[in-house]
């Protein structure tokens, strides 16, 4: 067993994927007790860093990965099985998909970008559509999870043909 502390940047920037197995529960985060909290440190380190204070590492919890064996191909993408952390990781997906939306009605075109590199595997030669998602919930909550990730998505592929329209 390894513990190595990681950044949310080291956890998504790569070629990745995690999969949440059927055996987890279903997302079940909500507003008061998880996202209000978390957001509020987010918010709090995002201002210190702001007013140029000392920033200090967020623990946001253990993960638990177990690593796929997956057949050895140049298209493989690693990809790990969530044995806990499935509500933080959903729920940091959903926050950057968030983000990268924000900054895009910002004009912030190039951090939006940087975001959806954190939420998509951009490889043209793949075998399962559903590899292009850096996490894959259980099959309960695929369809909540694909849909928001998907408008974000689909909002800037509509904007981005319009624009070429014109």
């Amino acid at each position: 067993m390894q513990s190595d502390p990681r950044t949310i940047s080291e956890l998504f920037e790569r070629k990745i994927r995690y999969v949440i197995p059927i055996f987890q529960r279903h997302y079940v985060w909500d507003e008061k007790n998880q996202w209000i909290p978390l957001w509020d440190d987010i918010r709090e380190k995002a201002m210190n860093r702001l007013a140029e204070r000392e920033v200090h590492p967020h623990f946001l919890g253990s993960l638990v990965l177990a690593h796929k064996r997956l057949p050895a191909t140049t298209q493989s993408i690693p990809t790990f099985t969530v044995i806990d952390g499935q509500q933080r990781l959903t729920t940091l997906q959903l926050i950057l998909s968030a983000m990268s939306e924000v900054c895009r009605r910002h004009q912030q075109e190039n951090l939006a970008e940087d975001i959806q590199s954190c939420l998509f595997n951009q490889y043209r030669s793949m075998t399962d559509e559903s590899e292009r998602f850096k996490l894959w919930p259980t099959r309960f909550d695929q369809e909540t999870y694909t849909d928001v990730l998907e408008h974000f998505h689909n909002l800037r592929t509509v904007q981005e043909d319009m624009v070429c329209r014109v």
